[in-house]
């Protein structure tokens, strides 16, 4: 009994950085695909452009077409702004998940032969 336990605690140990870096890296991939999404569909980007040339308030004179391109386009430009800083920290965030185990690693085995080589 506790020779399996020890064994699979050991298979653990040692299959993590394969987990890590195959169906752990997947799911970041897809969350962070899902969280982008679930921005730019509360953004809703595709709408204002769609609407980008549609006038505002029902006013069809060039005055107020004129007015609404300008408020929607000041819209799209924002809102994209947003995205593009949401997609930025994202990708931070997805290139801390694949440095962290090997920084974890170096930090520790510094500290390992650091404190076996250490002479007082």
């Amino acid at each position: 009994m506790q020779l399996e336990v020890l064994r699979d605690v050991a298979a653990d140990i040692l299959l993590f950085p394969v987990w890590w870096y195959s169906r752990g890296l997947l799911f970041v991939w897809r969350w962070s695909w899902q969280m982008l999404s679930d921005y730019a569909e509360y953004f809703a980007l595709r709408i204002w452009i769609q609407n980008l040339f549609v006038p505002m308030f029902g006013q069809y004179d060039w005055q107020s077409r004129l007015i609404s391109i300008a408020m929607r386009t000041v819209q799209i430009v924002g809102r994209s702004v947003f995205l593009l800083g949401i997609l930025c920290g994202l990708l931070i965030l997805n290139a801390m998940y694949l440095i962290l185990p090997i920084c974890s690693m170096l930090f520790a085995l510094y500290h390992l032969l650091g404190s076996l080589l250490y002479v007082a």
